[in-house]
């Protein structure tokens, strides 16, 4: 006899009771029309929203600026460069996503410059997010060990839930 457990049982239980989400992603063609999408996402209750840049540091520099100002300081806005830039551009971002109040900078710069990425960790205040390209515990480690990360993200399709866990 097979019994059927839902996975959070199977990690151990529940340790909350809700779960936060976010919009990932604003797919629309242009600023103006994510703008709106924002907005429209922030007034159907979604308080977090994270963009996808890596079109060049001018354009995603007023992107960030613009986004924020569309949705005002109460949404959570999350920012992944899609491993597009070098580090000393990665900077250049990161700073301008301090200033904004950015909660996360996801994959900046190329996945496997562990120490390009301790530096960014060390420059700016926007924690660095990285994950996805990372399969299990020992791949994870060094980033650990060297405080290249600020947030962890395994894929769990991956990874699989014990190692994510």
């Amino acid at each position: 006899m097979t019994i059927a457990l839902p996975i959070f049982e199977l990690l151990g239980g529940a340790f909350t009771k809700s779960l936060p989400s976010y919009v990932s992603g604003l797919r629309e063609p242009t600023l103006d029309a994510q703008c709106e999408a924002a907005r429209t996402f922030a007034g159907r209750g979604f308080e977090a929203i994270k963009i996808f840049l890596g079109h060049g540091v001018k354009n995603d520099i007023h992107t960030i600026k613009t986004i924020r100002q569309a949705v005002g300081p109460d949404v959570r806005l999350f920012c992944d460069l899609l491993w597009r830039y070098r580090l000393d551009e990665a900077i250049r971002i990161g700073r301008v996503l301090d200033e904004e109040g950015y909660e996360w900078l996801e994959a900046p710069i190329a996945p496997d410059d562990l120490a390009g990425h301790r530096t960014l960790a060390d420059t700016l205040d926007v924690p660095i997010a990285i994950g996805e390209p990372l399969r299990t515990i020992y791949e994870f480690l060094p980033w650990f060990e060297t405080r290249s990360l600020e947030i962890a993200q395994p894929d769990i399709v991956r990874t699989g839930f014990t190692a994510g866990k």
